[in-house]
């Protein structure tokens, strides 16, 4: 009966063993458990993860063909850094926080990340200060990463949309008619002065200036890539935004868009 007992219990103990890596501490142990999806379908996606340990361990695990679905029994208390990578995403970097208990439990948390398809919007950015030439800020953090992009993703060619929608934006002004002059030998009437909105456009030649100028901006900054300059295209978009509702919706519209001009599969 004791053998028998020994030969039954020894698969279950190794069980975990097939879905986990070993964490090597003390600490209670929890199931961190989730699906990973492409951020534009909703589909899921398999992708390699790698989870690095503030103590320096790290290994790697792989989310499910079909389901998405990925699981890794962690640390409880214990904050990890997942690196997401594939061939047709961007390296992606997230910070996972385990709950802190002092028993076993299970812990779920859903990531997306965005697959590279041809004609796609990858990014949306706000490269510019508000109706001026100059970079914000914040620019130059966002073109980092789409030099990272470009490092880590080597077939892919991207179209950078440069745009001046914050500025080339319809107005609307209210022109008050006249009231008309009655008729000859017409009993008078009252008259009521009927308001008339009219759309202005920017002047065409100042928005020309204004895109021509933001190019050369972007251009001193973009002799920084280097090598990568030769995957991507600049496109300038002359496109008239619609009337903003206030002036925080003009503040944030969109003045740079990077699309996905092309992706080779470099594993078919």
């Amino acid at each position: 009966m004791k053998t028998f007992f020994l030969i039954f219990l020894c698969p279950i103990l190794l069980i975990p063993a097939l879905n986990a890596q070993p964490v090597n501490d003390s600490k209670a142990k929890a199931l961190v458990k989730g699906v990973i999806t492409d951020e534009y379908t909703g589909e899921p996606i398999d992708v390699t993860i790698e989870i690095r340990s503030a103590a320096g361990q790290k290994f790697k695990i792989k989310s499910n063909s079909k389901t998405g679905q990925f699981d890794q029994l962690l640390s409880a208390g214990e904050t990890y850094t997942l690196i997401f990578t594939r061939y047709d995403i961007p390296r992606t970097i997230e910070t996972l926080r385990m709950e802190a208990g002092e028993k076993y439990f299970e812990q779920k948390v859903d990531f997306t990340v965005k697959r590279l398809t041809q004609g796609r919007v990858f990014e949306s950015l706000n490269l510019f200060k508000q109706a001026d030439t100059t970079l914000n800020p914040d620019a130059v953090k966002e073109l980092d990463k789409l030099k990272e992009l470009l490092r880590f993703n080597r077939s892919a060619k991207f179209d950078l949309k440069l745009t001046v929608l914050d500025i080339n934006r319809e107005t609307e002004r209210t022109i008050i008619s006249p009231p008309e002059k009655p008729k000859k030998n017409a009993k008078p009437k009252k008259q009521i002065e009927q308001p008339k909105i009219e759309i202005i456009k920017p002047d065409s030649a100042f928005i020309s200036t204004m895109i021509e100028a933001r190019e050369r901006a972007f251009y001193k900054y973009f002799e920084s890539f280097g090598d990568y300059k030769s995957r991507l295209k600049i496109i300038k978009d002359y496109s008239v935004a619609p009337k903003a509702a206030n002036e925080t919706e003009a503040e944030k519209e969109i003045d740079f868009f990077v699309i996905v001009a092309k992706f080779d599969n470099v594993f078919e």
